[in-house]
């Protein structure tokens, strides 16, 4: 412990010079890899994780270090992540100072003439604790990319079916009023003239309405989302599972729920409706499958609650996936795209994530991915 506690003081001692090394060497070995970063921001940040580090690193010696190091690998993969800084930039950052640490201490056992077992033993240890030092990073690291990207990505989403609701809604209140007006003559028509193509022409009109109107009211720009209360999902699922009981009765069923316990914020009804959806959608499906089948799981993933809706049917090419959900996209007969829609504009104002896979001839899967926890707002 002596010779590791002069070697700390010998460190700290050249801090200055340790980070101006470990830039000079990493920049001069690799020039081109450096190029997107700015200069003064290694000056002022690399000086200080440097100190840090080093001294997270000589901690370890004395069997402290492990939450300083989580704590020190969480700040600093915040601020790289925030700074767009690419994941294989912390590793080589890594392994740069793991060298620049064994140099100098192996210049620093050379003259005082340490043990070649001692210095070997050290070296070792120095060499593990970076080691340790860069899992704690990438783990965080990787971690906080994946939820910046995941609220990105639902911001998108949000923007992008927001933008098309909002130019579909004005084309469809043009389409709306003189659909209304037509019905009325028609019902006048059926008053004095009753005719079979009249009734005909009331139910075709009386579609055309309904449809524009859930058009309507899913492209909402400023529609008032549901009072957000505890809700179970094992309760909707099995709620949702139930209304379709004749439906299934010569389908094979899972039902697969767990978790009664746990809740989540929201609202029972939208979730239903949104869930009502997705199953309605297997079960038309799975309809020419030769064993037709329809999986309904629920489960908690660490801090995720899970509910997956599969079925064997006729499936959809993988090319077309990331069109599910968007207005007016639709395989089905006589479909207008809406109900999808409907349900990935409910998982998002549940914070939820939603994953499709499929591909033509094999069924889909859908897997909707709800925190436990709501994401902070950025």
């Amino acid at each position: 412990m002596v010779t590791i506690e002069k070697f700390r003081a010998y460190m700290m001692l050249h801090s200055q010079e340790f980070t101006y090394r470990w830039w000079n060497d990493r920049h001069e070995e690799n020039q081109n890899f450096f190029y997107h970063m700015d200069d003064k921001f290694y000056e002022t940040v690399l000086r200080q994780e440097a100190e840090e580090l080093l001294n997270i690193v000589f901690q370890s010696f004395s069997g402290n270090n492990t939450a300083n190091m989580i704590e020190w690998a969480k700040a600093c993969s915040l601020k790289r992540a925030m700074q767009g800084v690419p994941v294989d930039e912390a590793v080589e950052r890594f392994r740069m100072f793991r060298h620049t640490l064994l140099t100098y201490f192996i210049d620093y056992a050379e003259r005082e003439h340490l043990p070649s077992r001692e210095s070997l033993e050290l070296a070792e240890a120095f060499n593990n604790q970076c080691e340790l030092a860069l899992q704690n990073y990438m783990t965080h690291y990787m971690a906080i990319k994946e939820r910046y990207f995941s609220e990105q990505k639902r911001r998108l989403d949000t923007e992008r079916l927001a933008s098309i609701g909002q130019m579909a809604a004005g084309v469809a209140h043009e389409v709306r009023n003189p659909l209304t007006s037509t019905r009325g003559f028609l019902q006048l028509l059926m008053e004095t003239q009753p005719h079979h193509f009249l009734t005909l022409a009331m139910q075709e009109l009386d579609r055309g309405i309904m449809t524009i109107n859930t058009m309507l009211d899913v492209a909402k720009p400023n529609k008032p989302q549901a009072p957000k209360r505890p809700v179970s999902l094992h309760y909707v699922l099995t709620s949702v599972a139930e209304l379709f009981a004749d439906s299934l009765y010569d389908k094979k069923f899972v039902l697969e729920v767990a978790d009664e316990d746990v809740l989540i914020e929201g609202s029972a009804e939208t979730l239903k409706q949104a869930f009502f959806n997705v199953i309605k959608n297997a079960v038309e499906a799975v309809k020419d499958a030769e064993e037709p089948t329809i999986i309904l799981r629920h489960k908690r993933e660490a801090d995720t609650l899970v509910v997956e809706v599969e079925d064997n049917g006729e499936g959809i090419p993988e090319e077309l996936l990331h069109l599910l959900g968007t207005p007016f996209f639709s395989r089905k007969d006589g479909g207008v795209g809406l109900g999808l829609t409907m349900v990935f504009n409910t998982m998002h104002d549940h914070y939820a994530q939603v994953e499709v896979t499929g591909k033509q001839g094999a069924g889909v899967r859908f897997r909707f991915l709800f925190p436990l926890q709501k994401p902070p707002v950025t």
